[in-house]
This record gives structure tokens, C-alpha cells and sequence, in this order.
């Protein structure tokens, strides 16, 4: 399915129009000197749409302008572009009336997409294949850009197969197939629907009493959501001055860590989420107790949160996080959770990042630990610093650093910028965006069990899929920091490693 010719003829004209206004706000194409783009480099057009996608408030001034003379329906047109999805899609299959594009974010959502002057099934491989794009409103449908960046290794999608048919799954039961962008998708940021339906309590009836109840109480409510603890309950946490002190029973009793147990291990993943949204010198404190003497309990949480999490306390944190890191008998992933903080804290704070490379070079130096050495030497490599290459490598001459982390290239690698930072990813979110409606809907569906009736499920929806399965792709190594194949433009091991064993 794809627009008229007229339709497809309009749409360029308005895009193209609107990208040549941002190139005169901003430039990136040198010597563009009117709205059409057919001539000039892909790569060009792609930093050029990347440049309007960041300032969508740009469509306001341009409507204002109106430097094309637009009429009335063609500047609405313009005007709900502000819509726009932008993303790596992955596109299961082509139907009659549309092509559906899912995309794999926390809330997957399957999009039903047009073509331009072509069909979208023509200029592109056989599904399902990730792609690059802007999905835009136009006359009440949904379209592309114009321009679909198609990954180069299609072969990789077999390997998530179950993955790609559990979100598409999802997203189909949640918001059926969106057709149009223009309706906003409701999501109840209370979590009152999900409180319901997996708890069979009513948040209505909890809500109404939240300011009165006392905070022994409120921190029962807590436990009993389980994971769908919405930012509500939490901002009423936060202004009990006892909140600390009863987040710290729940953080030691032991009850409380397991899965399928009293909150069913939630309570004190939500606690140490809290902690630092309260910042007091008692949370720091009862923090670092919890990553100190609960590190395996902790999990993955441990690598991919804390971190983040101890940095979110800010700079008054800086000397317990100091003296933290310089335990030696801690357990070397406990001790980097705080020589990362720190190493993203001086990213953040130039004042500090000398006196705290110093720091970090230190540890490096005094260690006999090959783990530790390894992790805060790739915390020492964000700082860019070519001075501190000679010790690196006399490190690994000395069998000092376990390569199975990083190796030397890799280090010296990052040190020059040419490698991706990731050891910071994420690490700018609120921690109180761990109580939103999109984390707590992704935390929902990975960690629900796959049962065999839900497989069965998938029967009715075989229509959307035409997966081959090629024993040599299912073969193909993924490495843990490659992009992974889901299209969720995280790295592998933070994604779909752990899901599809």
C-alpha cells in the first residue's frame, strides 16, 4: 500500500520545504539553495532530518513564517509532524493495506506504514529486517521520510525470532495495530490498570487515603505492589522524614530479595531506587551499606544501575564514594560501582575530574586485584587522558589487568575517542524514572515466564510473520557490545543476551 502520486508529491514538497528551513536555522548541506533534496548525499539528508528531529519547535516558527506561502491544510500537515516517530524499526511483514514497522522500545508499539511512489515491500528486503526511519502523520495515515536505512546484517533477526513475536504480541494486545499518529496512545502513568489486573487491588481506593497514611504503612503498600509501584507512592515516600529508616528494614530483611516471596523481590529494588531521590547523608549511608553487604543479591542491577545511582547523589557524595572504592575487601564489581560513579561525576563536573583521575590512578597503581584493574582502568580511559597510556600498558606487561574484560587495543581505543563510552549509558536518567510507566511496563514483560498457552497464542498471528530460519545466521556470533539485533539500539549484553537463553 502506498500514497497516490499527488499525496507522494505533496509530502515531499512539505518535507522538503521544512528541511531546507532547518538548514537555514541550522546548516549541515553547504550550498542547498532550494527545497529539493533529489540530488544531494543520503548521508547529508540523514544529519539533516537527525538535525529537524532535534528541534521539532522549529515547525512553530516555520508555521508562523509560512515562507512557501502553505495554505491552511497544507501548514496542519506541517504542524502535526511534531508527532514524529523517530527510531530503528523492525519491519515483520507486508500486509494488504500497509507495512508493519514494530518498534522495540520499553512499550513496543506495531505501526502500520505507506509507502511513497513505492511500494515499501519494493525497496526494501524480505522481512524482517531492521530499519532506520521517521514515521510520520500524513491525511490522518502514517508514512515514512522517504529515506528507510536497512540494517546490514538482516541475517541476524532468526536468532530473536520469539522475542520480536512476544512484542509484537504485546504491543497488538495493548494498542492493536496504530494506523495514525494524530490520536494520542493513553498510558496511565499510575499504573492503576496494571495494579488491577495483576494485584486485584484498587488504586482509587489507595490513592485517596496516600497523605494520611503512616509511613510503616505506606511502605507495606509498597511491598504489596510488587513491581507496579507507581511515581505517586514514591513522592509521598520521600516526604516522610522516617523514610529512611524504614526503607533500611526492608532493604535487611531478607524476606523481601526473593521472587515469589513477600513483594516478590520488588521492595528493595524500588528502596534503592528512592534512596537517592531522597539524598540525604543517611541514604548515601544505607546505599552503600546495601551494595556492600547485598552485591550478589543485587545481580545485574549491581553492573548496569548502581552505578548511576550512587552518582545520582551528586557532588556531596564524592568523599564517601572515594573512600568506598578504597576497601580493599570489597568485592572488585562492588567497589567499581563507585570508581564509575565517580568517573561519570567528573565527566559531569570538570572541577573535580583531576582530583578524581588521581584518585582512580591510585587504585590502578596499588591493586594486585586483575578484576578491579580491569574495570577502573576502563573508568580511567573515559577521561580521555593520553598520559595515562604508559601505565596501562606496563600494567598489562605485568599480567596485571584481566583482558577478559577489556583489552589493551580496547583501552587505548577509548582513550583516543574512537570507541563508543558506554560505561556512562544511562547514567543521566532520573532515578525516579524507574517508577515510570515505560520501565515498569518493560520490567513487566521480561520478567514474565514464558507459558506454554501463551505460545499457543501466537497461532492466530502467523499471518504477520515469515521468519527462515538459516542454521548458519543461528550460528552467528552476536558479541556482547554489539548493537543488538532487536533494533532497540542498546548494546546486546543490556538487552536480548539474557532473554533468549
Amino acid at each position: 500500500m502506498k500514497l497516490s502520486k499527488e499525496d507522494s508529491a505533496l509530502f515531499f514538497r512539505l518535507y522538503w520545504s521544512l528541511l531546507y528551513y532547518v538548514n537555514q536555522k541550522y546548516p549541515v548541506i553547504k550550498g542547498l539553495k532550494k527545497p529539493d533534496l533529489r540530488d544531494w548525499n543520503i548521508n547529508k539528508i540523514l544529519e539533516l532530518e537527525e538535525t529537524f528531529y532535534s528541534h521539532l519547535e522549529l515547525i512553530d516558527s516555520f508555521i508562523i513564517e509560512n515562507p512557501f506561502e502553505f495554505d491552511q491544510e497544507e501548514l496542519e500537515i506541517v504542524n502535526s509532524w511534531k508527532k514524529a516517530v523517530k527510531d530503528r524499526f523492525i519491519i515483520i511483514s507486508h500486509q494488504k493495506d500497509h507495512t508493519i514497522f514494530l518498534h522495540n522500545a520499553k512499550i513496543p508499539k506495531a505501526y502500520g506504514v505507506l509507502g511513497l511512489y513505492d511500494e515499501i515491500k519494493d525497496i526494501t528486503p524480505k522481512p524482517p529486517i531492521i530499519a532506520g526511519t521517521i514515521l510520520l502523520p500524513f491525511k490522518r495515515k502514517i508514512i515514512h521520510s522517504g529515506i528507510i536505512r536497512v540494517d546490514s546484517e538482516p541475517e541476524l533477526m532468526p536468532l530473536l525470532r520469539d522475542t520480536i513475536r512476544k512484542n509484537f504480541q504485546q504491543a497488538r494486545k495493548r494498542f492493536g495495530i496504530i494506523l495514525s499518529l494524530d490520536k494520542p496512545i493513553y498510558l496511565d502513568e499510575n499504573l492503576a490498570d496494571l495494579i488491577d489486573s495483576e494485584l486485584d487491588m484498587n488504586w482509587n481506593q489507595i490513592e485517596s487515603n496516600l497523605p494520611e497514611i503512616p509511613t510503616k504503612l505506606l511502605m507495606e503498600i509498597m511491598v504489596s505492589l510488587e513491581l507496579y509501584v507507581n511515581k505517586k507512592v514514591v513522592m509521598e515516600i520521600i516526604k516522610r522524614d522516617d523514610a529512611v529508616f524504614w526503607l533500611r528494614k526492608i532493604i535487611q530483611d531478607g524476606r523481601f530479595w526473593y521472587h515469589k516471596s513477600y513483594g516478590d523481590g520488588w521492595a528493595p529494588i524500588h528502596a534503592i531506587h528512592i534512596l537517592p531521590i531522597i539524598k540525604s547523608k543517611d541514604a548515601l549511608e544505607l546505599m552503600m551499606d546495601t551494595i556492600r553487604y547485598r552485591g550478589d543479591d543485587l545481580g545485574v542491577w549491581l553492573i548496569e544501575n548502581v552505578p548511576g545511582l550512587l552518582a545520582a547523589f551528586g557532588e556531596d557524595a564524592l568523599e564517601d564514594l572515594k573512600c568506598f572504592s578504597s576497601d580493599e575487601t570489597l568485592d572488585p564489581f562492588v567497589r567499581t560501582t563507585a570508581t564509575t560513579a565517580l568517573a561519570f561525576l567528573a565527566s559531569k563536573n570538570p572541577s573535580y575530574k583531576d582530583n578524581i583521575k588521581e584518585h582512580l590512578m591510585e587504585l590502578f597503581n596499588s591493586t594486585d586485584e586483575p578484576t578491579f584493574a580491569s574495570l577502573v582502568a576502563d573508568d580511567i580511559a573515559s577521561f580521555h587522558d593520553p598520559s595515562v597510556i604508559p601505565q596501562i600498558r606496563m600494567a598489562f606487561e605485568e599480567k596485571r589487568i584481566d583482558e577478559l574484560f577489556k583489552t589493551e587495543e580496547e583501552l587505548e581505543s577509548i582513550i583516543a575517542g574512537e570507541r563508543d563510552d558506554s560505561v556512562f549509558s544511562g547514567f543521566e536518567e532520573d532515578p525516579l524514572n524507574h517508577f515510570s510507566r515505560e520501565n515498569i511496563e518493560y520490567l513487566h514483560r521480561i520478567n514474565q515466564p514464558d507459558h506454554e498457552e501463551e505460545d499457543n497464542k501466537w497461532s492466530d498471528e502467523e499471518e504477520y510473520f515469515d521468519f527462515e530460519t538459516d542454521e548458519k545466521s543461528i550460528k552467528k556470533k552476536i558479541g556482547r557490545n554489539d548493537p543488538c539485533p532487536c533494533g532497540s539500539g542498546k548494546k546486546y549484553k543490556k538487552c536480548c543476551m539474557y532473554k533468549e537463553k
